[in-house]
Formats: structure tokens, sequence, C-alpha cells
């Protein structure tokens, strides 16, 4: 005889639904830091963000405002940028290069990106709302000038500059977040700066007056030749990008003169750094960071003559010295 046994299989299974909120808001407001110059051509401009934050998209799943359950994310800041080449209102020629050292024009990039546990559900805030996060964040951007700007004052405040900052809080992970942020990219302009001055002051140097004595010589250390040297001291400031020397009367770094009353020989001859040269030429890399610093060029001279005639002598020749 057969026997026949039912068994009743349960299946059972939990499935929890997606929880997430993820929000992007605009930063309305920047202020200028600093804006340092780097070398001839660029600056690095370092700007902070507004902590006023005005809401643009909310993607979320079950996840409302009052909700306290613990949900586990990140936030960063996006930034783009477009390096093409841009001009302020006086036609000063320029290009973003960077921001915070990332390179890559109409690319988005994270900056200050973390993670974080929010107990806070998702936000009680419409479309457009605005919300003070009572902090900000420094973003540094390197800009390229076209030329070298000129010496003067500048108020670039209010200038627009081809950068987009976003910052979003993802709750819980939403995957398609970026997305969403390139969806907003056409929509919002680009960013202006406050307070935002700059002062480029021409550059200068002040020097000493060396005085070449050749004191009490024999006749014969007149026919030998005798040598003596000084130092010119050049003591330059805000941000000289080269400093050429010449004599005026050869444009070079040599020269000749009549020592002597009745002298009918260039018996004096002078020279800068004891070069031949058609000049001298110090570049910004002689000066500390700060832009300035002390040049000191030794100035040589010889005297010596054939037929050295008893007597004093005094003479001068002049120096050039162009500051860029």
């Amino acid at each position: 005889m057969r026997s026949f046994f039912l068994f009743l299989l349960t299946l059972s299974a939990n499935t929890y639904a997606a929880t997430y909120c993820d929000l992007l808001w605009q930063i309305p407001h920047f202020q200028a830091q600093s804006f340092k110059k780097i070398n001839e051509l660029e600056y690095d401009l370092v700007i902070k963000t507004d902590p006023n934050m005005q809401l643009l998209s909310r993607v979320r799943e079950n996840m409302w405002p009052w909700y306290s359950v613990p949900v586990a994310g990140w936030y960063t800041y996006w930034v783009v940028f477009d390096n093409s080449i841009s001009s302020f209102s006086n036609n000063i020629r320029y290009q973003v290069i960077s921001i915070n050292n990332e390179t890559s024009p109409g690319t988005e990039h994270r900056v200050g990106t973390g993670s974080h546990v929010w107990t806070n559900g998702c936000t009680v805030l419409d479309y457009g709302g605005v919300l003070n996060w009572g902090e900000s964040t420094n973003l540094t951007l390197r800009l390229k000038f076209e030329n070298p700007i000129p010496a003067g004052i500048y108020n670039f405040s209010g200038s627009s500059l081809p950068v987009k900052v976003f910052y979003e809080e993802n709750k819980g992970g939403y995957a398609d977040s970026q997305s969403v942020l390139r969806g907003y990219l056409g929509r919002i302009p680009y960013i202006s700066v406050d307070n935002w001055q700059l002062e480029v002051k021409a550059p200068t140097c002040s020097h000493n007056h060396p005085s070449l004595d050749f004191g009490q010589i024999t006749y014969e250390q007149a026919k030998a030749g005798i040598n003596i040297s000084k130092n010119l001291s050049l003591s330059c400031k805000d941000n000289p990008v080269s400093v050429k020397l010449y004599f005026k009367d050869t444009q070079k770094t040599v020269t000749e003169a009549f020592c002597g009353k009745n002298s009918t020989e260039k018996n004096c001859k002078i020279t800068i750094g004891d070069n031949n040269k058609d000049n001298i030429i110090f570049n910004k890399d002689s000066f500390s960071s700060s832009g300035s610093g002390t040049l000191n060029i030794p100035i040589n001279a010889t005297f010596k003559s054939k037929k050295p005639e008893p007597g004093p002598f005094k003479d001068s020749v002049i120096i050039v010295a162009e500051i860029n």
C-alpha cells in the first residue's frame, strides 16, 4: 500500500525599498580672498563660497523631511570651467586653466568630498528655497592672461568667470546624481566674484653710487696697468621680470674712456660683470618669491697708458638699467 505525504513549502523574503534623498544646491555669491601673481602671466584667485545656498533639485525615494532613521551618503562641491579666451570690461583677456589643480575643462570635478550619516530626513524646502549652511569653503582658480597686466589699480568685482559651482548632498547614495547635475549645467549662469581688486605696481630699483678711485699710482704702475673693482648694488621690488644693464655710449657691457686731461688714448677700460656682451640680464629667478631682492654686480676698471701724464684725472660713464 502506497502512502503519500504532502509538504507545504513556505517561501518568504524581506524586501527593503531604496531610501535616498539627493539634493543639488546653487551657490549664488562668491568673495575673493586673494589674487596672487604666480608668474608674468598667471595668477591664483582664491574665492570663498557663500554659506547661503539655493535648492535646485531634489530627487528622493522613501525619505521625507521627518525621516529620522540614520542614512549614510556623501557630500561634495562640483566645479566645471571653460578654458576658452574671455575678457574683462577693460579688454584684459584671460583664460581659466585650472580649479584646485584640476586642469580638464568641461568636466565635472569633485572638490571637498566627504562621507556623512544623516538623521534629519530630506528637506522641508521647496525648489528655489535658500538655506544658510553656516560654513564655506575656498576654491583656487588659476587664471592665465594673454599679456602681462600693466601697472595700475583694477576692480574686477562683479565680473563673470566661465565657472559653474554646485553643492550636492547625496543622502542614501543615489546612483544617478551626476546625470541630474549635467541636466542643470546649461541652466545656471557663470559665477561672479565680489570684493575682487588688484593693484599692479611698476617694478622699481634703487642703487648706490659706486666711485672707482685708482688712488696715487706711479709711472711704472700706469704703464703696467692697474685694476680696481666696486659693486653696483640694485635693490629691486614689486616683481621685476627682468633687469638689463649696459653702458649708454657703447650699448654693451664694456666701454673705454680718455682718462687724463691731455690724454690722446683711451686708457681706461670699464666692464660690467667682467663681460663684453651686448648686455647683462637678471630674470625673475634672481629675486625672492616676494618679488624683491638686491643685485650686486661688479664694476671693473683698468687704467693702462703707454705715455702716462702726471696729474689727477676724473671721468664718468653712464650705465643704463632697463627694468621690466
